[in-house]
């Protein structure tokens, strides 16, 4: 599914949905070809219970089904604390963006292609050259220029750079080298070993609530720091989320962020905007309708499909085609799983609210509904946001080899062995 970029200030709303260009993020399918038909069938509550009778979704790896441990509720003065310290230093670099050291294609060797988008592809990248930095892989992606004019996407890749830039959050991918050449720009963030979350639910089939948990946790920080600087992400889903060495999230793809003016830190804002982008399956319905506009309050929705798919295995809203989704999206057409307890389900239930005004994260109290709902009860925030505490699945270092695996008959030296 091609992406497709209209030119469209935030400010100006659309006359008519139907004659308007949609961004369109792709989606992958959790089921092989010769499955598609059968994964698409009508999505009523009859169908779901007899496909969860049918399927066994146990994950295989029964230490994950024990609880997170930990003793209170988030302790929302530490997390105002450090936002506020955060802050300070998004917007200084926001005003006068930061540079990175010069560098050229020539000092980086491509070894396999990790990714392909509408722009161009991301590269697993080695580079050649000593640094005193030990980091020597990095994933670099290519932005084609002649798309980028043709598309008239300047403005998406200038804000997608400078928002890396500026960033600096444990749970979202660094930015150490840009440079451009006549036909390409080149964004070198971090790679991150151990891939993309939605390989891992499509591996295990769902994830526990307590994997779930820890994993929502570290996006729900992530979506704190950008909103309170300003930022809606507009892209979340698994594809977007990767798995690090250690068993911790980094969020990646900057492509449909935005920087808006948020009124208090919140989502609830007075700036909005109108462009219809995302990922089907993960677009909130004021996208969709489009009589208002949206802000913030979309990246809490797309939280609640991330859950309910990690939970369950399956999006919420599933169709044989777009118009399908969308409509599903708009109906609130979508059906609890069995497997959800009652805390999970009421959390989905409060964050896919139509409503933007019933909407966790977009009420008086903002993100706390979230933090301080039962289904998080005892978690241990601050040794999550430290990266203290020990994440339910690490990546299996023979996994993490075989992804940076050259192409051809190039072999990983001595410096590429020791860091594994």
């Amino acid at each position: 599914m091609q992406k497709v970029y209209p030119q469209l200030k935030s400010s100006e709303k659309p006359k008519n949905l139907n004659s308007k260009p949609i961004q369109i993020s792709p989606k992958k399918s959790h089921t092989s070809s010769g499955e598609k038909n059968k994964s698409n069938q009508a999505f009523d509550k009859k169908t779901l219970t007899n496909k969860n009778k049918e399927t066994n979704l146990t994950n295989p790896n029964k230490n994950d089904e024990k609880e997170i441990r930990v003793v209170t509720v988030r302790n929302e003065l530490f997390f105002k604390d450090n936002l506020a310290l955060l802050k300070e230093q998004f917007q200084s670099k926001w005003k006068d963006p930061p540079t990175c050291p010069r560098v050229s294609d020539e000092e980086f060797d491509k070894l396999k292609v990790l990714g392909e988008g509408a722009f161009g592809k991301v590269y697993l990248v080695r580079h050649n050259k000593s640094h005193d930095n030990k980091v020597l892989f990095f994933a670099t992606k290519v932005l084609n220029k002649e798309f980028i004019i043709r598309s008239k996407c300047k403005d998406h890749v200038l804000t997608e750079k400078r928002i890396l830039q500026c960033i600096n959050f444990p749970f979202l991918v660094t930015l150490y080298y840009y440079y451009k050449d006549s036909l390409n720009l080149y964004l070198v963030t971090e790679f991150v070993e151990g891939g993309d979350l939605f390989k891992h639910i499509k591996k295990l089939r769902r994830f526990s609530e307590s994997q779930s948990k820890f994993y929502s946790a570290q996006v729900i920080l992530a979506i704190e720091y950008l909103h309170s600087n300003g930022l809606v992400y507009r892209d979340l889903k698994p594809e977007n989320i990767l798995l690090d060495q250690w068993g911790y999230l980094k969020m990646t793809d900057f492509g449909f962020a935005k920087y808006m003016l948020l009124h208090n830190n919140q989502t609830n804002s007075s700036g909005r905007t109108w462009t219809v982008c995302g990922t089907p399956e993960y677009m909130a319905p004021e996208i969709i309708v489009q009589n208002r506009g949206y802000d913030g309050s979309v990246d809490w929705w797309s939280l609640g499909v991330l859950i309910f798919e990690m939970c369950a295995g399956y999006t919420p809203f599933r169709g044989k085609e777009e118009k399908e989704i969308f409509r599903n999206i708009v109906g609130h057409s979508y059906t609890r799983s069995s497997r959800f307890s009652d805390d999970c389900a009421d959390l989905i239930e409060n964050l896919l609210q139509n409503d933007v005004r019933r909407r966790y994260g977009c009420l008086k109290n903002g993100v706390t509904d979230i933090t301080h709902h039962p289904w998080f009860y005892k978690l241990d925030w601050e040794s999550i946001n430290n990266k203290t505490f020990e994440a339910p699945y690490k990546p299996v270092k023979e996994d993490i080899k075989e992804k940076i695996e050259t192409i051809g008959e190039l072999k990983l030296n001595k410096d590429a062995k020791d860091i594994l």
